[in-house]
């Protein structure tokens, strides 16, 4: 069994948190064309509320652009200033903070400020569910949960039926797995493979996974 969990965990990896930029940068930003577009129809009603929704909006499409560009130093700057607005996109800001921090070998840091904006009711409850699953994510990784931690929290998190629930069963799978317990991991498996809603992505990996149990039984 040990060789089908490093495979899986090895491929689960290669797609976490050393690829966060790349995996949801396309989110980020495209949560930020949303609130500008929302924002503008008037969601705030209140007109100055509205100027300073696209008036951060800029500032952090400037900031992604900069780091797309390489830039990371000021890229990172602008996300500090950004952070401290009174709109959503501090907490855009912070995710972007939050990776950063891990990529720089600090997930503690990073684990923070996912929780930062876990706690904050007034950022949007799509990018406070968004960073909840993240920081269960860093936090095994890190090692500062250990795997029976990981999957009280991911049992949890996934009652909560959060928007990137499909995400947290695939890895509670993979745990589930680790700690021997196979028939709760096909079980969530073939929830996945079953479902219409389960992007494409998930549905391939959660049939690999099958695939390698029953091979290898």
């Amino acid at each position: 069994m040990s060789d089908i969990i490093n495979e899986i965990k090895e491929e689960i990896n290669q797609e976490r948190l050393e690829t966060f930029f790349k995996k949801y940068l396309p989110y980020l930003v495209g949560a930020a064309i949303i609130f500008i577009s929302a924002f503008g129809a008037g969601l705030w009603y209140k007109h100055y509320k509205t100027n300073k929704i696209y008036r951060d909006g800029g500032e952090y499409i400037s900031a992604i652009n900069k780091i797309r560009a390489q830039n990371l130093e000021d890229g990172i700057k602008k996300f500090e200033e950004i952070k401290e607005h009174d709109s959503n996109y501090a907490a855009l800001a912070n995710f972007n903070l939050a990776s950063y921090a891990i990529f720089s070998k600090d997930p503690a840091k990073g684990s923070q400020i996912l929780s930062e904006i876990v706690a904050n009711s007034s950022y949007h409850a799509t990018l406070r569910h968004l960073a909840e699953m993240l920081k269960i994510q860093t936090d095994l990784e890190a090692k500062i949960i250990n795997n029976k931690e990981a999957i009280d929290a991911l049992e949890s998190y996934i009652k909560k039926n959060t928007e990137f629930k499909f995400s947290a069963q695939e890895t509670l799978a993979v745990l589930y797995l680790n700690e021997n317990l196979t028939e709760k991991a096909l079980v969530l498996l073939n929830e996945l493979t079953s479902d219409p809603k389960v992007p494409s992505g998930i549905i391939v990996r959660s049939n690999h996974y099958k695939a390698l149990i029953v091979n290898r039984q």
